[in-house]
């Protein structure tokens, strides 16, 4: 028996993530790197659900999500309908051990560019030398017309190599030889 997964329109809990994400070739030069969040991501194999544990070094914060991510027809290529569960730290450490091996580390630096605040995660282990901005907008019009910031390599929206679930599975020397091409 097939599910049928819920539309956006169906499901009162998920919201739209309008999401840009960019390549880059190296940090911004007046990046900030004494401020950031370490975001441990798991991702559960085979569905579209995501394990998270974000930690403010320094701050003794830690937060903990389990989400799930789906695409929408009624979304634009590359955005994701999403629903998050904050959970305790019992619920966490409940729910780790179900969780598959496949992870993402990364160091998430807040930066202000032209108005506009973006993430640059700086990506640990097995995904090393990867560098993404994201920038996450209000509308699907935003989503659409929002230009590349000159510090990026390429716009990344819409290929799926670069959805946290792929890029968790993916070897190292397939994230080595894909960031070669496309950033030379």
């Amino acid at each position: 028996m097939k599910t049928q997964l819920p539309s956006l329109t169906d499901n009162k809990y998920a919201r739209p993530e309008y999401e840009r994400r960019f390549l880059l070739k190296t940090l911004p030069a007046d990046l900030d790197e004494s401020q950031f969040v370490r975001i441990v991501d798991h991702y559960v194999k085979g569905t579209r659900l995501r394990l998270r544990r974000l930690e403010r070094p320094g701050a003794g914060i830690v937060e903990y999500k389990f989400a799930v991510k789906f695409a929408d027809a009624s979304l634009p290529n590359g955005c994701v309908a999403l629903t998050n569960l904050y959970l305790t730290e019992a619920e966490y450490d409940y729910l780790r051990p179900f969780v598959g091996a496949d992870s993402i580390v990364k160091r998430r630096y807040p930066y202000m560019h032209n108005g506009w605040l973006y993430g640059i995660d700086v990506f640990e282990g097995a995904q090393d030398g990867l560098i993404l901005a994201e920038i996450e907008l209000e509308t699907a019009d935003e989503f659409r017309g929002f230009p590349p910031p000159e510090f990026a390599a390429r716009d990344v929206t819409a290929d799926p190599f670069f959805t946290g679930g792929n890029l968790a599975m993916a070897p190292r020397s397939l994230i080595t030889a894909k960031l070669a091409e496309l950033l030379t």
